[in-house]
């Protein structure tokens, strides 16, 4: 069986390289918005590519060179750690002359080992809306949900009549149980982004602007895979309880901030 590899990003720039410009040039090389970029830095080590030969991981290596990224190539079997990613890539300035990196999202793995719960049920919602402080889901007991009030959230996609739909999971503080809404339902006029955009792109901007409006928030590894520009995981009825649960039971055990 051939080895596999992946590529992976610590944040870390190439020497003599302007921090806004490999930025910009990394947006154009992934074809995505400045706020993906800026998660993707904001993330302490993030796998630009995942389970690929040796050769295909040499040319994103290269090319995210080229951009002024610094990155390296480990084997696929292997789990690197923040401190050997941050060690292995030479910083951008000396460590005294560097500025503060803007908080961004916090990007999380969710445990998938717990049993289905059914109190962690996501409720459907069958719009959501926006206001200027933040988000409206028409229920009686929750007129409107301030964006520092979005907790977590997560994407998937699901076959509905033979049509795959991507979706929106979302945690809000104090409430267990997570609403889910059907990303066409989302009212994008009430938010300011490219109301030309494609649906996917219109919904990866909703996310970007989630972000933006609440730093704090957390995603999962397939969310931000997501803004990068992958497609979100399939999911069945069973397979988001279970989604559901592990990001339910990881807030509730208070682990959450120990990934980030």
């Amino acid at each position: 069986m051939e080895k596999k590899y992946h590529v992976v990003f610590s944040g870390e720039i190439a020497q003599g390289q302007s921090d806004a410009s490999v930025r910009q040039r990394m947006a154009d090389l992934f074809k995505t918005s400045p706020a993906g970029i800026d998660a993707l830095f904001a993330k302490k080590t993030a796998a630009i590519k995942k389970n690929v030969d040796q050769e295909t991981a040499q040319k994103y290596v290269a090319a995210l060179k080229r951009a002024g990224a610094v990155c390296r190539i480990v084997p696929a079997e292997s789990t690197p750690s923040p401190s050997s990613a941050h060690a292995a890539a030479p910083p951008a300035k000396p460590v005294a002359e560097e500025k503060p990196r803007q908080e961004g999202p916090r990007v999380i793995t969710i445990p998938m080992i717990n049993k289905s719960e059914p109190e962690y049920a996501p409720r459907v919602v069958g719009q959501i809306a926006g206001t200027s402080s933040g988000l409206t889901i028409n229920e009686m007991d929750r007129p409107e949900i301030p964006f520092n009030h979005v907790f977590a959230v997560t994407v998937y996609t699901q076959n509905d009549k033979g049509n795959e739909i991507n979706n929106l999971l979302m945690f809000i503080h104090s409430v267990k149980q997570p609403c889910v809404c059907a990303a066409p339902n989302i009212r994008y006029a009430d938010f300011p982004l490219d109301n030309t955009a494609k649906p996917t792109a219109a919904f990866r901007s909703f996310l970007y602007f989630l972000c933006r409006k609440n730093p704090a928030l957390f995603l999962d590894e397939s969310t931000f895979d997501f803004l990068s520009g992958s497609q979100p995981p399939k999911l069945d009825d069973t397979g988001l309880l279970k989604l559901a649960t592990g990001l339910g039971k990881l807030i509730e055990s208070g682990q959450i901030a120990s990934q980030t």
